[in-house]
């Protein structure tokens, strides 16, 4: 029955998700972001006469700098009503016990961060204009970056590697990148429902904000062994996916850190709200 009051709960937030007008502006403007980054390599292919490989594409611009702050960012605006939701959460919370309330505020985090990695993912697939039918090889365009060599239209979209080249297949990358990149939303919108039930909203999106922009300034200023501190960074498959760099965090350590993060912070979740024996009021308190 709590589950179930739980997914009941889940699924009325994203109801109410999906009639927001802002959440459809926030998708204009990530259609209009991956349109304009993906203008260079539109024309690129025009010019050559060859069509890049569209999987292999989108899990290469997944794997820079750039990518993590849009991302993070992205993350950022669609969990800033966290833990709240909707206006009438206080009542929720008299009304069910508290597990069921965090649990379903849980699950919302889990089903829009999943929602939302599939739009970014294909947004940047399709807006690439790439080649969608040949899943198995990366082409030369890709094989090239690959390899080492640049190509000054598109060499600063993307990050690629013999190893990741000469391991997976493009369809798999892809895969790996959107799964990697999933897990991290799901974390990072947790820890902010974890801060926000705790110091409040004003905390939960600093640190947030903080969280996005780190993988950059890792990138240019900080040593290579602060990656494992990065949430972000764990989605870069041009990081964790080149073994032969020994500051870098590994697969296994990535996918380890954002599973068992995102555990401890959903039972942290329900430690808060047990903590407290005014749990309504405080969360009253905090975000109004």
């Amino acid at each position: 029955m709590a589950v179930r009051r739980a997914l009941y709960l889940c699924m009325v937030h994203l109801k109410e998700l999906f009639r927001t007008p802002l959440f459809y502006a926030y998708l204009c403007l990530f259609f209009i972001y991956f349109y304009h980054l993906n203008v260079p390599t539109v024309l690129f292919q025009e010019e050559t006469d060859i069509r890049i490989n569209a999987w292999g594409y989108t899990a290469g611009v997944f794997s820079t700098p750039l990518s993590t702050i849009v991302f993070g960012m992205g993350i950022i605006m669609l969990f800033s009503d966290l833990p709240l939701l909707r206006g009438n959460a206080l009542f929720e919370s008299t009304r069910c016990s508290r597990n069921v309330w965090v649990f379903g505020r849980v699950l919302y985090v889990v089903g829009v961060s999943v929602f939302y990695t599939c739009i970014m993912f294909l947004l940047c697939l399709l807006t690439s204009r790439g080649e969608l039918f040949d899943t198995d090889r990366w082409g030369k365009i890709l094989n090239t970056i690959a390899n080492g060599y640049h190509f000054e239209e598109i060499d600063d979209l993307l990050e690629l590697s013999l190893t990741l080249t000469g391991k997976y297949t493009p369809i798999q990358a892809f895969g790996l990148s959107f799964m990697m990149c999933a897990l991290c939303a799901i974390s990072l919108g947790l820890c902010m429902l974890l801060l926000s039930m705790s110091f409040g909203r004003i905390i939960a999106l600093l640190v947030g904000c903080v969280f996005s922009v780190l993988d950059f300034v890792i990138s240019w200023k900080l040593p290579y062994v602060a990656y494992h501190a990065s949430p972000l960074s764990l989605t870069r498959l041009s990081v964790i996916c080149v073994p032969d760099m020994p500051y870098y965090p590994t697969f296994s350590y990535a996918l380890t850190a954002l599973i068992g993060s995102s555990v401890l912070v959903s039972v942290l979740c329900i430690a808060v709200s047990h903590m407290n024996k005014s749990f309504a009021d405080k969360i009253l308190r905090n975000q109004y």
